[in-house]
């Protein structure tokens, strides 16, 4: 028999609430991010047909905002001062053609990196790594 997951105490609400929110953390001195060293425009999300619509998870779940200085979403690591980067292996029947690529989500775009191998799996993997440097 199943149980159901045990309630979020209030605290840990409160503070993935705010792990979540907009705000800047105060306690610890903001440094600039570096530059991704993936060259070149990148490739559009929103290619056609796939049953992996990569434009849409990547966009609500890592992209940043579209207005100008938009910060990258915040995330619950570390107080949010560690952006997330997506690598991803995308196989047969996604909006971009097989590969491996690096998600850039200050233009929301994907870089090659180089082919898939020859056994990947259908859809997309996506690989999320941290740069603890900041």
């Amino acid at each position: 028999m199943t149980q159901a997951p045990p309630a979020a105490s209030a605290p840990l609400r409160r503070a993935l609430a705010e792990a979540r929110s907009p705000r800047v953390p105060r306690t610890v001195p903001y440094v600039p991010e570096r530059a991704l060293p993936w060259g070149g425009p990148g490739l559009p999300l929103d290619g056609p047909g796939g049953a992996v619509d990569l434009d849409r998870a990547l966009r609500l779940s890592l992209a940043a905002p579209r207005e100008e200085g938009g910060r990258l979403r915040p995330v619950p690591s570390a107080g949010a001062l560690h952006p997330v980067r997506a690598h991803l292996l995308v196989g047969p029947g996604c909006s971009l053609p097989p590969g491996r690529y690096a998600y850039d989500p200050r233009t929301h775009r994907a870089h090659p990196r180089g082919p898939a191998p020859a056994d990947a799996p259908p859809g997309t993997v996506a690989v999320l790594t941290v740069v603890a440097s900041r």
